[in-house]
């Protein structure tokens, strides 16, 4: 048994070497110039992609600014996105206790995971690869975005990626020649189950990302390469770092945007300690996220007037910034079965399975989390062609996953916890996550002081729309929301 143990950890240690010796990291720049053209601030799925496209012109300039810095290597196994969570990757937003909702959680609040790396949030989320719906884009378009239809977009996705898939590949829908991998990733029985039980009901089998979206995908596809996660950073940073015009730097923390006369012409950012101030000769642009972006707004001065008056901030422009707030709510319903659809804790922590991954990339560490099967509904609410649901098929039992402290990682009240461990203790199953894709209830974001390093004020006000839960009322997941379990 020894002997076993002894050569298992010695075959795992040379699959380690051999992983990260193919590996590539960001070298980030420690002294800056006074001033660039351009200046991203943030790594994310966004300002990844701005840094590698502005710098291609050699003449131009470009500073990269992330607040955090590399992610650790677990990142890169894509069954363990729910390890990076509540760590220094992560921003770790937690929202306002929530009235309507949230009753299983610590002080009715949720917390909202936002990558704090470079390669943002496509560092540490479940990697499937779904660009949203056609007709979100077109409605953008009508309501004065220009260049933001679905015609309009589709091109750049088609440039950006590089789809693994050989029917993806001549489908008109997907790139073969870009930066951004895309995959069939390791799914279990329950994916064919998912997509079975599908068929048995007359839902079409669809490519998410394709000419329709309603329905069930049989691949699960997402930004994993070789059975790693293939962030924006491995994307588009990696390659294009030696790049001399192009300097990206880490433990960045950006203030405010210094804006003089109506124009932006630098920031202000905390780094090694200090405040410090680069200029923009051309532009700003703030790609930091959902919550990053609007709070680097507000924070210079460009908000609601009644809101930065309260706070002392001067008032540059008075804009509906962090208004009309939308989030996702979701819904978990279980389900009991006589088989095991997907894998056991005791399968992922193998010697084998480890090995496997290590030295070839393949194997059970290699499926994106927990989540695999994906199909998107129309209710009876939804007035045009699109979806407003999203199923998402797990293959375990939410209240199994004991070796990832899920109480903590999601704000858990144990006390609620504890009912649902007991009632799965013993059985077999897996669970769908019924995601809401279009809410009515709109919520607020605001500062919590001017002090940068405050987390802002994040109140999405679930279901303070009776219309969402008419719509889960339809799916049949009512019951849980109106008993406020989730």
């Amino acid at each position: 048994m020894r002997l076993q143990l002894f050569l298992g950890l010695v075959a795992i240690a040379v699959g380690w070497i051999i992983y990260k010796c193919r590996q590539s990291r960001i070298t980030p720049i420690h002294v800056l110039n006074p001033a660039y053209d351009y200046i991203v601030v943030g790594s994310g799925s966004a300002g990844a992609v701005l840094a590698n496209r502005l710098s291609k012109d050699p003449s131009n300039s470009v500073l990269l600014l992330e607040a955090g810095r590399e992610c650790p290597s677990l990142a890169d196994v894509p069954v363990a996105p729910a390890f990076l969570l509540q760590t220094e990757s992560d921003w770790s937003y937690k929202t306002e206790p929530q009235h309507a909702c949230c009753s299983i959680f610590k002080d009715k609040a949720m917390r909202w995971p936002s990558g704090k790396c470079f390669g943002g949030t496509s560092s540490i989320n479940y990697m499937a690869y779904c660009r949203g719906n056609r007709h979100d884009y077109d409605d953008w378009a009508k309501k004065g975005c220009t260049g933001w239809s679905y015609r309009d977009v589709l091109p750049y996705f088609i440039k950006s990626e590089n789809n693994l898939n050989e029917k993806n590949r001549k489908s008109g829908y997907h790139g073969t020649q870009g930066e951004l991998y895309v995959s069939d990733v390791n799914t279990t029985l329950g994916s064919a189950v998912f997509v079975a039980a599908a068929k048995e009901l007359n839902y079409p089998v669809i490519d998410v990302n394709g000419k329709k979206q309603l329905g069930v995908t049989e691949t699960h596809q997402a930004t994993v390469y070789r059975g790693h996660r293939w962030s924006t950073a491995r994307a588009f940073l990696d390659p294009v770092q030696s790049r001399s015009n192009l300097h990206i730097a880490d433990n960045a923390h950006v203030h405010r945007v210094i804006i003089e006369n109506g124009r932006a012409v630098g920031v202000e950012m905390e780094r090694g300690g200090k405040v410090i101030v680069v200029k923009a000769k051309k532009e700003v642009i703030l790609s930091a996220g959902a919550i990053g972006s609007p709070q680097i707004l507000l924070l210079s001065g460009i908000g609601p007037k009644a809101h930065l008056d309260s706070l002392g901030i001067p008032v540059v422009a008075d804009l509906p910034v962090g208004e009309n707030l939308q989030d996702h709510t979701f819904v978990f319903v279980d389900y009991y079965t006589n088989v095991t659809l997907g894998h056991s804790i005791e399968t992922l922590e193998s010697i084998e399975t480890q090995l496997k991954y290590s030295l070839l990339g393949q194997g059970p560490l290699t499926m994106t989390g927990l989540a695999e099967g994906i199909g998107f509904f129309r209710t009876k609410w939804q007035q045009d062609n699109s979806a407003d649901i999203q199923l998402h098929m797990l293959w375990i039992l939410i209240g199994h996953t004991k070796k990832v402290d899920s109480r903590m990682v999601y704000n858990i009240n144990p006390e609620s916890w504890k009912p649902m461990e007991k009632a799965h203790e013993g059985k077999l199953g897996f669970s769908v996550m019924v995601t809401l894709l279009r809410p009515r209830s709109r919520g607020v974001l605001q500062l919590r002081s001017k002090d940068p390093r405050d987390q802002p004020i994040i109140d999405p006000k679930y279901f303070s729309a009776e219309r969402d839960i008419d719509v889960y009322e339809e799916d049949g997941a009512t019951s849980k929301v109106r008993e406020g379990q989730y």
